[in-house]
C-alpha cells in the first residue's frame, strides 16, 4: 500500500462566532423572563398611576406623574399589614407542622 492510497481524516476548520443553538437557547430565555416579569412590571406600573389613567382610553407603561395614593389608601386607611402578618403567621405554622 502507498503513501498516497491511504485516506487521512479531514480537520475541521472552527469557524467563528457563536452557534446558532447557543443564540436560540438565549432568546428562548429572554421570551421565558419577558412572559413571566411582564405581568408584574405591569402591576407595578399601573398601582403608580392615578385614577383617571387607569380608566383612560390608552393605557400607559410609565407612571408619568407617580401616585403613591394607592398605597397610602391600603396600607393606612385598611390596615392591610395587618392581613399580611396573619397570613405569615397561618403560612409559618402550617410549615412547622408539616415539618
Amino acid at each position: 500500500m502507498s503513501a498516497s492510497s491511504v485516506i487521512r481524516p479531514t480537520r475541521r476548520v472552527a469557524r467563528p462566532g457563536i452557534p446558532i443553538s447557543r443564540v436560540l437557547v438565549y432568546l428562548c430565555s429572554l421570551l421565558i423572563v419577558i412572559w413571566s416579569v411582564g405581568p408584574f412590571l405591569w402591576q407595578l406600573s399601573t398601582s403608580l398611576q392615578l385614577d383617571r389613567d387607569l380608566i383612560g382610553d390608552q393605557p400607559k407603561l410609565l407612571p408619568i406623574p407617580v401616585c403613591f395614593d394607592h398605597f397610602i389608601n391600603i396600607f393606612v386607611a385598611k390596615s392591610f399589614q395587618r392581613y399580611i402578618f396573619n397570613s405569615l403567621i397561618v403560612a409559618g405554622v402550617s410549615t412547622l407542622l408539616c415539618w
